[in-house]
């Protein structure tokens, strides 16, 4: 397959060489599709949550389901890699949209978008500024990634960090290759996420996926700072939007994220699961999410 920019790479393209994967089940509601990504830090199909067991779940419910990897992750090209640029994965969805209104067979005013976790914010994002999107589900969204990187630091070590980022960017800027930070460690060694659940989980995915790699560019976190969907989710008004939230979440705090759905107009839903950040990639709580998610993808596509 080929966009007009000419680029492609494994089964499919977008503008800056990026991996995409599309699974449609033949029959049924072939002419209303969806778009599924997977959080910005992580890579490849076999992760260690990943979008692919919900795309099989919206595959199996007659939707065209688009799977894609981020620039800079996975199959996708860019460089450095690792880099989660929060900008770059929005142009990334938005180009991903682009693409799949020229896909035949799929009707261009009747695409959605899934979001889970990091990727749950872009769709708050999205759903404000994205006309195209008839529908989206932000499943525990990382609403605001400054006030949430807030309560993971004391304002001792959140200081430490602007100083070390500053030190990285001039370091950058004279030539210097980039230098990397875990996404999650053991508990008191530097990393993204200081989350127990989540170290245990990418253990897990390191096990199963040999290409996968625990760890983001160091600047990666100035850009993450920078990313708060939630303080513009009063723009929130034409878009029907389905908020999951896992009820013992640590990770994106359940607060921001109800903060944030609190000030959208649009039609909304919320579905609250008694489960902790990683629980909802597990059943039965990945069920009652994908089962949901689909219900509300039907009512508005």
């Amino acid at each position: 397959m080929k966009m007009q920019d000419g680029h492609e790479t494994g089964c499919g393209v977008l503008k800056g060489r990026h991996n995409l994967r599309r699974m449609a089940l033949p029959g049924g509601r072939e002419r209303r599709c969806r778009t599924c990504h997977r959080h910005g830090a992580r890579v490849r199909r076999r992760t260690w949550h990943g979008s692919a067991p919900f795309a099989e779940h919206f595959a199996s419910a007659g939707f065209t389901t688009l799977l894609f990897d981020y620039r800079y992750f996975g199959d996708s090209a860019g460089m450095p890699r690792q880099r989660l640029s929060p900008n770059a994965q929005l142009e990334d969805f938005r180009n991903a949209i682009t693409w799949l209104s020229a896909c035949t067979g799929v009707d261009p005013e009747r695409i959605g978008g899934w979001g889970t976790s990091f990727s749950g914010a872009h769709m708050l994002h999205l759903a404000a500024f994205e006309g195209r999107l008839k529908a989206v589900v932000a499943q525990v969204p990382a609403a605001s990634a400054w006030d949430n990187v807030k309560r993971f630091m004391d304002a001792e070590s959140f200081a430490t960090l602007r100083s070390t980022l500053a030190r990285e960017r001039s370091a950058q800027y004279n030539g210097e290759a980039a230098t990397y930070l875990p996404i999650a460690a053991p508990a008191g060694e530097p990393c993204a996420l200081p989350d127990s659940e989540t170290y245990t989980s990418l253990l897990k995915a390191e096990a199963e996926t040999p290409a996968f790699r625990n760890r983001i560019t160091l600047l990666s976190m100035e850009e993450i700072l920078t990313y708060t969907p939630a303080y513009t989710a009063s723009l929130i008004d034409q878009t029907p939007l389905l908020m999951i939230l896992a009820d013992r979440d640590t990770l994106t705090p359940v607060d921001l994220a109800l903060d944030a759905f609190a000030q959208v107009s649009s039609a909304k839903e919320l579905l609250r699961l008694d489960v902790a950040h990683h629980g909802v990639y597990k059943e039965p709580a990945l069920g009652m999410a994908a089962s949901r998610a689909v219900d509300w993808f039907g009512m508005y596509l």
